[in-house]
């Protein structure tokens, strides 16, 4: 053909294939163009043809002999008479297809991680596979047919999809594969896409709406429901199943698999892991009621039975919670703040519920306690009270109770005589013990019905599996209260622990909360636990309830090493850098987490004292002694920054006639600052783990009651440990803190030991940090870490729990 002149194949005299080709047309030369720009044998088949009779092609017949050409590659220019064949339809987007397929083992290779697929499309309802091109005959319902020509561009779009998803091509077999572990993530991504995705004979199924209802049994509640996926639909039970398995899809009852609801899960689903599966619902038990709340409260579709919405009604009456008046027999008067504690304790007493009392350091814990005790006893309740307490603190319960509450008959069991006092237990209202003697003497405690067994510190049992977090748990009472200044000391974890003794069960499984815990910067689902805690945590800050106390600032003091301490210091950091890093990308973080650890004690102890450190514990080349040390295991004597600058700064004030708190977690610190303190004349308490609780209130009396000028001592020496907690020294205006730790929590204690009710003076803390070390790292994880104390009730701060190599080189650079 050309232009409008055609002629029939047989009328050419010659033709030849090339590009361009030849044809002699009635002795005329002329270049001769296929169609296409390549021929494909297009010449060869057009002279078969030609040398044949005509070939008849049936009407319904057109469709499949144009695709044959076309995946033969035979670019044949098509010529179709006006209103002749089949309709024609050209544009038409496929609706793409993944059939993916479970191959049977390999005898000699064993099974494949990987699942056959195979990529197709439909048009008009006719399927068609990827790789070929050319046209699909279709058939519509009312009898007619029509011939579509297949979208090219959108099958390959709809291939790299897949592949972009995970999907993998072996162009070696020519056939598509994936992964098995990939397949959830690329049906999702191909349902979302609109893809039909089907595995052998189960079709995979994109989820729709999740309708929720709660009902009331005996003493649970069920959360009943289902998810839709399409016209099928699955249990909520079976849902959450599937998610506990860590599956991405459920089974359906047509056989299909739905893919599970991750936008929904994710938001609802490690909450509702709290409860168990039953059936096909999810139960929770009683004490579950305010996680139940706080879920309907974040699913506003949800309904309830009657009794559910009675249920959910009481327990709103705790925002409703009035200030109690302390009863007669207290001898004392609660402020207002303090009222408001009585009257909430009182709340969770006529539910027969357990709580935790978070207040700041300082704000009266122990005297709210004990007006509650007497109120308690005015109602009528004469079953014992047990309080178990860090040892250091029994002696300060026995005389808050002498002071405030004189009527009651406390019962100090503890020491080597607590047996004589074993069987008057029962018959006194206030029993006073330690976390030490419940553990020795569980089999005991765990006999005997307590009205109400207190845990002061409740931190103490934070890890949920040691013995003290176990005796407690065994301990029988009608309820039970935790006070702690600090309920999570560490990780979310913690909290469960404290919660498990008080209402057993109401946060679920440990390992489900732990489940539910991992996305700790979730903010909404840190808002449904904080919402489900509510009525069980009772925190309030001094900045709110005390605003009555004198202002406290925090000054951080900045101390540049110098000479053989700043050399010392960076040759171990230089030593740790070089091995330690080299050890975590070998082994993992995992796997290095102790030496993580003995690497930034050292760096922390030097950047303190050198002496901290001894010569055996530094790094030495082969044959040499480490810089500044001795070849004898001695303590390396050099001077230090912080104690230069602490007993300075001490000097000052006791001119002026100032008391001084100094804090170290180090015992070892204080006792290289105390030689210094010596030689300067600088008198001075001291406490540490060694310090009787006799001998520790009589150093706190005498730092409280004599002032400088009359030949008081100002500089009470603590060791973070010992004298985080107990202890009131409002005494001292100033708090020196000589090592900054992960938790700023820890800090904020021991600053409360001076910044508490009674304080009439400003307080002032200094934090001393040596420059240029991993201190100033820590202060800077500090202020990360504040970032969480919203959004439940104070710091994750773990230093490992999720440290990466990244993390470690940061700090040690």
């Amino acid at each position: 053909r050309r232009g409008t002149q055609r002629i029939g194949l047989g009328d050419a005299e010659f033709t030849s294939a090339g590009s361009p080709g030849i044809a002699m047309v009635q002795g005329q030369i002329a270049p001769l163009h296929v169609a296409g720009g390549r021929s494909g044998g297009m010449l060869s088949w057009a002279g078969d043809v030609a040398s044949r009779n005509p070939t008849l092609v049936d009407q319904a017949e057109v469709a499949a002999l144009l695709d044959a050409l076309a995946a033969k590659q035979i670019p044949l220019p098509m010529m179709w008479p006006d209103g002749w064949g089949p309709k024609r339809l050209a544009g038409v987007r496929p609706r793409p297809r993944l059939q993916l397929t479970t191959p049977l083992a390999d005898k000699y290779r064993g099974p494949t991680d990987f699942l056959g697929a195979k990529v197709g499309f439909e048009y008009e309802g006719a399927r068609v596979e990827s790789g070929a091109s050319g046209f699909v005959a279709v058939s519509f319902p009312d009898g007619t047919a029509a011939v579509v020509e297949r979208h090219a561009q959108a099958e390959r779009e709809a291939t790299d999809r897949f592949l972009a998803l995970g999907g993998k091509h072996d162009t070696h077999l020519a056939e598509y594969r994936v992964h098995i572990k990939r397949v959830p993530t690329v049906a999702a991504g191909l349902l979302a896409d609109g893809w039909e995705v089907v595995r052998d004979a189960a079709k995979y199924r994109s989820p729709g709406a999740v309708n929720i209802r709660v009902t009331s049994g005996i003493d649970w509640f069920d959360l009943e429901g289902a998810a839709q996926f399409g016209e099928t639909s699955a249990s909520i039970g079976a849902v959450l199943e599937a998610l506990r398995k860590g599956e991405r899809f459920v089974s359906l009852g047509d056989g299909s698999l739905g893919l599970l609801p991750d936008e929904w899960l994710s938001k609802h689903g490690r909450w509702l892991g709290l409860g168990r599966a039953e059936g096909e619902s999810v139960r929770f038990s009683k004490a579950q009621l305010s996680l139940v709340d706080a879920l309907m409260a974040e699913l506003p579709e949800a309904t309830c039975d009657k009794q559910v919405a009675i249920a959910r009604q009481k327990l709103r009456k705790f925002d409703g919670i009035e200030a109690r008046k302390e009863p007669r027999t207290f001898k004392g008067e609660l402020r207002p703040y303090q009222r408001q504690g009585l009257g909430w304790l009182t709340f969770l007493a006529e539910f027969g519920l357990g709580g935790c009392l978070a207040d700041d350091m300082g704000l009266g814990k122990t005297v709210q306690l004990l007006a509650h005790l007497a109120d308690r006893r005015k109602q009528g309740e004469r079953q014992p009270w047990l309080v178990v307490a860090p040892k250091s603190l029994v002696l300060n319960w026995a005389k808050e109770a002498q002071r405030f509450t004189p009527g009651l008959k406390v019962i100090d069991y503890t020491g080597l005589e607590r047996a004589a006092v074993r069987g008057s237990i029962g018959r006194g209202d206030l029993v006073l013990t330690t976390y030490a003697t419940m553990r020795m003497d569980i089999e005991v405690l765990r006999e005997i019905e307590f009205g109400c067994v207190v845990l002061d510190e409740a931190q103490t049992i934070k890890n949920a599996t040691s013995q003290a977090a176990k005796a407690a748990r065994l301990l029988k009472a009608t309820r039970r209260l935790a006070l702690t200044g600090t309920p999570v000391e560490n990780r979310l974890e913690d909290l469960w622990s404290i919660f498990e003794f008080l209402n057993p069960g109401m946060l679920g499984s440990m390992p489900a909360f732990q489940q539910a815990a991992k996305s700790d910067k979730d903010a909404d689902g840190m808002v449904m636990l904080r919402r489900a805690l509510r009525p069980f945590l009772l925190r309030r800050t001094k900045a709110t309830v005390a605003p009555e106390l004198p202002a406290r600032s925090e000054q951080t003091v900045r101390c540049e090493l110098e000479g053989k301490q700043r050399k010392l210091y960076d040759d171990l950091r230089t030593h740790y850098q070089t091995q330690l890093l080299g050890r975590v990308e070998r082994e993992g973080m995992n796997k290095s987490k102790m030496h993580v650890l003995e690497a930034l004690l050292r760096l922390r102890q030097v950047a303190c004292h050198p002496a901290l450190i001894e010569p055996k514990a530094l790094p030495r080349a082969k044959g040499a002694s480490p810089a500044g040390a001795s070849r004898v295991d001695k303590p390396v004597h050099v001077e230090s920054a912080k104690v230069s600058m602490l007993v300075e700064m001490l000097e000052e004030l006791g001119v002026e006639g100032h008391k001084a708190l100094v804090f170290s977690q180090f015992t070892s610190m204080l006792a290289l600052v105390k030689a210094e303190l010596d030689q300067k004349g600088i008198t001075y308490e001291e406490l540490d783990g060694t310090t009787s609780a006799k001998e520790r209130d009589l150093r706190v009396d005498r730092f409280q009651s004599t002032p400088v000028k009359d030949g008081g001592r100002g500089v009470f020496l603590i060791s973070l440990k010992a004298g985080g907690v107990g202890l009131n020294l409002t005494a001292a205006g100033y708090v020196f803190l000589l090592d900054p730790w992960w938790n700023p929590a820890v800090e904020a204690q021991a600053i409360d030991r001076a910044h508490r009710i009674g304080q009439d003076k400003s307080v002032i803390a200094y934090r001393l940090i040596a420059t240029g070390t991993v201190e100033e790292r820590i202060l800077e994880l500090q202020e990360r870490k504040k970032e969480l104390v919203s959004a439940i009730i104070s710091e994750n701060a773990g230093p490992l729990s999720s440290m990466t190599r990244e993390d470690l080189e940061w700090l040690l650079s």
